[in-house]
């Protein structure tokens, strides 16, 4: 099986069968699964190169959320938030601008990622 398939999928195998592992999943079941996912990917996408997007409005960062809770709970103040943080007013306004996505995108695909908004 290894020579056979691209690395790409071997890796995504990978992941998949240690996620589940560390979820409780016996290895045999867990490697199983993991093929199983790594055939599903295969015959869904083989042929392509689908791009995976960071989602990095999912993954803020616990010290952006913390900047974005402040502003939430009322310190609307740009310069205040940026001395708080140790950030730039303009990095204060970015963190603040992705947070709102990130809420907005939470709302709108609830499912995503097993978040809720």
């Amino acid at each position: 099986m290894a020579a056979t398939y691209p690395k790409i999928l071997l890796d995504l195998g990978a992941v998949v069968a240690g996620v589940l592992e560390a979820e409780g999943i016996k290895p045999d079941v867990a490697a199983h699964a993991a093929h199983a996912a790594m055939e599903r990917a295969r015959t869904k996408w083989g042929g392509t190169e689908p791009y995976i997007p960071k989602a990095d409005l999912v993954d803020i960062e616990p010290k952006h959320a913390r900047v974005y809770e402040d502003w939430r709970e009322g310190l609307t103040d740009y310069d205040q938030l940026g001395q708080k943080h140790g950030y730039t007013r303009q990095w204060i306004g970015q963190i603040i601008h992705v947070a709102r996505l990130a809420r907005r995108q939470k709302a709108e695909m609830p499912g995503l990622f097993g978040l809720t908004a």
